[in-house]
């Protein structure tokens, strides 16, 4: 579906349930999708008390909120780099992308942090029993929506009238990838995976990965080997 102009605005009316025409007016343009974009913060949110932690713990806490934020850097710079792209190649940016971007804070992934009692509900809710260890912080990370629901819709699987969301996903998460290991390779953290491959949960409020978050000392670290990770 190509952008729509104020020239057509008989069809947009159609598509978009518009009233007035002043309201073409109000769509935001892609100038101040990039400027909001530029300007929003981390999406961060604890579900503990900090004084639950001792001080090898805190370490790790600190690293996973600097590990957020720069994964929340990182998702937007993609973002911004896949609008730059539409607007070199002279493409029309469909309107559900720009939807998409100018939604309050649903361009960005949200990261929730727990620990103790309120990680282990949060996992048993979520049918994830017995699997945390009580000495460990858990880290839930959720895609932006529509990303979150339609994640794996690529190619073969959409219509050419619709997003191709899946596109999107396999152009952003290898950003995420990237981070991880250079937090695990240089920065001492271990990100143990608790859900499955294509194990996710399309909830706003839920999860795209689950990881339990330990820090690591030198004569711990693993080979390269053992630090490949699978993004599906």
């Amino acid at each position: 579906m190509q952008f729509n102009t104020p020239g057509k605005y008989s069809n947009m009316r159609r598509q978009e349930g518009l009233r007035f025409q002043e309201d073409i007016w109000d769509l935001e343009t892609i100038d101040n999708i990039k400027k909001k974009l530029e300007l929003q913060r981390p999406k961060i949110e604890e579900l503990f008390d900090e004084e639950q932690l001792d001080e090898a713990l805190l370490g790790a806490l600190n690293k996973t909120r600097l590990f957020c934020a720069e994964l929340h850097d990182k998702f937007k710079k993609e973002i911004l780099d896949l609008l730059a792209t539409y607007e070199l190649e002279n493409k029309p940016i469909p309107k559900k992308i720009l939807d998409f971007l100018s939604a309050k804070q649903l361009d960005i992934p949200s990261f929730k942090i727990t620990y103790g009692p309120s990680a282990k509900q949060f996992l048993e809710t979520h049918g994830f029993k017995n699997k945390a260890d009580q000495r460990k912080i858990v880290l839930i990370f959720q895609l932006p929506k529509p990303l979150a629901k339609f994640w794996w819709k690529d190619n073969d699987k959409t219509k050419k009238s619709t997003i191709e969301w899946g596109e999107i996903y396999k152009d952003i998460m290898p950003s995420v990838w990237e981070v991880i290991n250079d937090y695990e390779l240089n920065k001492g953290l271990n990100f143990d995976r608790i859900n499955s491959f294509y194990q996710h949960d399309t909830e706003p409020e839920s999860y795209h990965y689950l990881w339990e978050i330990s820090e690591w000392s030198k004569k711990d670290k693993t080979t390269m080997d053992d630090l490949i990770k699978n993004p599906v």
